[in-house]
């Protein structure tokens, strides 16, 4: 199955197509591809929270130490740490099981997800966190890395393969996501 955007992400068009094209390449494989509309909840929120109420937990004891070598603009989202609660935490526990139980019926009738490996190509470090917008729509501060932290919520295994290089000859990546993994 392939899915431009995982039915939520704003994806550069150039990316799109040249995932595209590489994934419709499987069937000359004898793979078969459909590209499917999905409806699968976008953790980004949750993902933000998870991280600032992960780093603020391990960083806590020498916070003061860590702010002078930490990335400047992450520094922003720790006044957001003391506002975080136990119900917020197990919020995310909750979308992520959300999340989890789609995919798992997701991968009952398919093998595979393909989708790009990130909605853009690679952004100067003095845009920070990243843009603010892709084509010309906003999103939000890890809007540009929308399709693999929801694997990382699911546990699915997934790997990136190159496929081409933009109009500026920056990597372009397809991201491979198999089933869940029992052991």
């Amino acid at each position: 199955m392939y899915s431009p955007n995982l039915g939520y992400a704003t994806v550069d068009p150039e990316i799109e197509e040249k995932v595209r094209e590489a994934t419709f390449r499987f069937s000359e494989l004898g793979f078969e591809v459909e590209e499917v509309k999905l409806d699968i909840p976008n953790l980004e929120n949750e993902l933000t929270l998870k991280v600032i109420a992960e780093v603020y937990t391990f960083f806590k004891n020498r916070l003061e130490e860590w702010k002078k070598v930490a990335f400047k603009p992450y520094l922003t989202f720790l006044t957001m740490a003391e506002y975080i609660t136990f119900s917020d935490y197990i919020g995310i526990m909750d979308k992520s099981n959300e999340l989890w139980l789609k995919m798992m019926e997701l991968f009952k009738s398919y093998d595979y997800l393909v989708t790009p490996t990130v909605a853009i190509t690679a952004f100067k470090i003095e845009e920070g966190m990243g843009p603010d917008s892709i084509a010309g729509k906003p999103i939000g501060p890890i809007g540009w890395m929308p399709f693999t932290y929801p694997f990382n919520f699911t546990g699915q295994p997934a790997a990136s393969i190159p496929v081409g290089l933009d109009k500026n000859g920056l990597p372009i990546g397809m991201q491979l996501v198999g089933g869940h993994m029992t052991i």
